[in-house]
């Protein structure tokens, strides 16, 4: 969290949190809980990143503004359409993920998933959230790592699972050999 928390904050300004020294801008930014290491590192290129940021007049009232945007467009939409833009033929993928009459829970998943941002063990560890002496083993099946292609096509468990969901739906199949591929199917 910035010190001067943007929650308690009720019409925040950048003058309101950043700290002016030697005409340098300084961001304190302070969290509720130690940082692992790896957040660290972001931390100081986040820092990085904010010190070669422009110079900027704190004397003027700062608003946010999105250049693409268009009259009357939501935020979301003009996120959306600029992820869409930004990632070339993925845009059947996106397009996949974001069905409408799926709840909005699922869809999240799908696009975690889709991105391979899914909380699974081995991204856990990777994080460092999880000690590398921590198991990362399928927790349905025990016998491989659980990656989200495993989780969701590769393990027999789970692959039991969608051949009876498919049989019932009188679906017949070849294993997708990535996340993408089963949003295509």
């Amino acid at each position: 969290m910035l010190q001067g928390s943007l929650k308690m904050l009720l019409d925040p300004r950048l003058r309101d949190l950043v700290e002016i020294r030697d005409s340098s801008y300084n961001w304190p930014l302070t969290f509720r809980r130690h940082l692992f290491e790896w957040e660290k590192e972001e931390l100081l290129r986040i820092n990085g990143i904010l010190r070669g940021a422009p110079t900027f007049n704190l004397q003027v009232n700062d608003l946010a503004l999105w250049s693409a945007a268009k009259p009357c467009q939501t935020l979301v939409s003009i996120f959306y359409n600029h992820t869409n833009l930004a990632l070339g033929p993925n845009v059947i993928f996106s397009r996949w993920v974001w069905i409408n009459y799926l709840p909005p829970k699922v869809q999240f998943f799908g696009w975690l998933a889709w991105r391979n941002k899914v909380k699974t063990l081995v991204f856990l560890q990777q994080l460092g959230i999880l000690d590398r002496d921590s198991s990362t083993l399928c927790t349905f099946c025990k016998s491989q790592q659980e990656s989200i292609e495993h989780v969701l096509i590769f393990c027999p468990m789970v692959w039991r699972v969608w051949s009876e969901l498919l049989q019932w739906w009188g679906v017949v199949w070849v294993v997708p050999r990535s996340i993408q591929g089963l949003f295509q199917w």
